[in-house]
Parts: structure tokens; C-alpha cells; sequence
């Protein structure tokens, strides 16, 4: 599922792209990785994508395995105000506009999950959970590997020929 959890974040972040393009002041990441990339100051409003988990449903088998999946995507606003324009209720918005009904590859359409705003060190904070129904299925991994036959042929004094018999002909044989 990590491969298909990048994906995922790339889609919403080419979705959410026009957010950017409209007004120049916004930051468009994938939550950063590096811890000191949490801790830096927040002079720009920005928006990051994080798909945080996937809940797996029982599993169909019929011949090959498949199960239904949940993943969960966490979007974070962050800004220095809370109402405007450029506020984090204005962003949030936009972004569940974006976000809610559409629908990434290999997932059913986003739904919204929850929304939670907090005041954090002077910076207004709202993660956005949304969820995407998947569907995963066993690569079928049952093709025997070829017949690999090593075959010797003599010929008449290390010749580089050799004479191929007549199939056609039983005698031969």
C-alpha cells in the first residue's frame, strides 16, 4: 500500500494545485517528513497532504484473493488567522470543495471523515480527515517458470554442424 499511499498524495496535491495557482501566497506540500521541518515559522498559510492509514476489510476468496480498503487522508491548513480571506475557515473550505466527491485513481470518491481546528503557538491549525473505499487483489503469482532443458548435441569430430533428424520420418528416429 506505500506505493499506492504516494500516489494518492500526488493526486490530491495536482487537485488542490489550483488553490495555489489562484492565490500565490499559499504553500502546496506533502507533509514534510524531516522533523525540523514541523518546527519552522509559519509566515505563509499552507496546506499538506498526508495519507496517514488504510483499514482492511475481510477478505473474498474466489481463486484470488481481494479485499476492500479504507484509506485515510489527512489534510492540515495552517495560517496565522483564523477568519478573511486568507483564514483558515476560508482554506478549509476550499479545500473540502476540492477534495469532497473527488475521486483518485484506484479508490472510490473522497468523503469527509471529520475536521478538527486548533490554536497552536500563535498559528490556527485544521486537520481534515477525509476516506476513499479501494479495493486490493492478490497478484496472481501461479505461472509455472519455463522448462529450461540443457541439451547436448554430439557431433562428428567437435564439428559445427550437427545433422537434425527427420521428424517427419519415424525410421529416423
Amino acid at each position: 500500500m506505500s506505493a499506492n499511499f504516494d500516489l494518492l498524495e500526488d493526486e490530491i496535491l495536482t487537485r488542490l494545485q489550483p488553490l495555489v495557482t489562484a492565490n500565490a501566497s499559499i504553500l502546496l506540500e506533502k507533509t514534510p517528513e524531516d522533523e525540523a521541518d514541523y518546527n519552522r515559522v509559519w509566515k505563509r498559510p499552507l496546506i499538506s497532504v498526508f495519507a496517514e492509514s488504510a483499514n482492511f476489510e475481510e477478505t473474498v476468496d474466489t481463486a484470488i484473493q481481494t479485499q476492500s480498503s479504507d484509506a485515510r487522508v489527512i489534510v492540515s491548513v495552517h495560517t496565522k488567522k483564523l477568519r478573511g480571506e486568507s483564514g483558515c475557515r476560508n482554506l478549509v473550505s476550499a479545500v473540502e470543495a476540492k477534495l469532497l466527491g473527488y475521486r483518485p485513481s484506484n479508490y472510490k470518491k473522497l468523503s469527509l471523515v471529520s475536521e478538527q481546528y486548533q490554536f497552536n503557538t500563535n498559528i490556527w491549525e485544521c486537520f481534515i480527515v477525509f476516506s476513499a473505499k479501494g479495493h486490493i487483489v492478490e497478484v496472481d503469482d501461479t505461472t509455472p517458470p519455463p522448462n529450461l532443458v540443457n541439451i547436448q548435441y554430439e557431433t562428428a569430430e567437435n564439428a559445427d554442424w550437427f545433422d537434425v533428424p527427420n521428424t517427419n520420418n519415424p525410421d529416423t528416429l
